[in-house]
């Protein structure tokens, strides 16, 4: 089990690192208006196809992770996960993924055909790096602790 449980860690790991790199590669290079011509669209088609696969890696990964550290499903409805430390953070870890979500979901599926919506699109990569910090802080205190 413990073999498994670090596999499904590493996965999880290399799913959040790969959102938020391509992420902060969206960012910083297709943001700007010197890219050659069709980058941009070629970069967005290929950063939502990863994003969408690394997000849905992180969702099962994570619920495995939970379920591995004696969790189950009926634990998020009746309570127990959200006692404590622990599950103060977690609470605000999922807050935050579903927020990401649900800002991707919206980003990805608006057509952007305007210079506004262009820049609307970017200031929500922006909010998206933001959260994906926040949730990188809070895995860290779900395996360390919170430091309050």
């Amino acid at each position: 089990m413990l073999a498994i449980y670090c596999l499904s860690v590493f996965i999880h790991l290399l799913s959040a690192a790969a959102w938020f790199g391509g992420l902060m590669l969206l960012v910083v290079t297709g943001e700007t208006n010197a890219a050659p011509p069709g980058f941009r669209a070629t970069l967005l088609r290929t950063h939502r196809f990863w994003s969408w696969m690394s997000l849905v890696l992180l969702m099962a990964t994570g619920t495995f992770n939970l379920s591995a550290r004696g969790f189950s499903l009926a634990d998020l409805w009746n309570g127990l996960v959200w006692q404590g430390p622990f599950g103060e953070v977690l609470a605000v870890k999922l807050g935050a993924v579903i927020l990401v979500l649900g800002l991707s979901a919206a980003r990805d599926l608006v057509r952007i055909d305007s210079d506004l919506t262009e820049r609307l699109a970017g200031v929500v990569n922006v909010v998206l790096l933001l959260l994906g910090l926040a949730i990188f802080a809070c895995a860290v205190m779900l395996i360390r602790g919170r430091p309050w």
